[in-house]
């Protein structure tokens, strides 16, 4: 299902998210407070492609989990003191640079989170449209 609009910050985002739990989680967005919006509907999609294929099932098996970096516009990138790369880390979902192209050109999604079970540990997921060599690594 592809988002032709922008839909509000607490639409059900698959089973057990919202919108605004994938856009308003992190240390930084916490810190600053900043609005940290997505502007293309189809982050909005990446955003919902990424809770129904990979969050959900990973909540139905652990339990709920706790988000600890979703969405990033670059705004809040700005803000963020070192380790990040948008153009490869895909946080910025399907956001455009003002030239028009993708922040990052593999579009998709990713969110860090911690499963709530005795060996958690920092995963960080990513949604892709097609598949990259190997696997996503764990953070941490």
């Amino acid at each position: 299902m592809r988002s032709r609009t922008i839909p509000t910050l607490d639409a059900p985002c698959g089973r057990y998210l919202s919108y605004r739990q994938l856009i308003e989680c992190g240390e930084t967005q916490a810190r600053t407070g900043l609005p940290n919006r997505p502007r293309e509907p189809d982050s909005y999609t990446a955003l919902h492609d990424l809770t129904v294929n990979i969050l959900d099932p990973v909540i139905e098996y652990f339990g709920m989990i706790e988000l600890t970096y979703g969405f990033c516009s670059p705004e809040l990138a700005r803000r963020i003191p070192g380790r990040i790369a948008p153009a490869l880390d895909q946080h910025a979902a399907a956001e455009k640079k003002r030239n028009g192209e993708p922040i990052c050109e593999r579009l998709g999604t990713a969110c860090d989170f911690l499963v709530n079970v005795p060996s958690s540990r920092l995963l960080a997921v990513n949604h892709l449209p097609k598949p990259r060599q190997g696997n996503p690594v764990p953070a941490g």
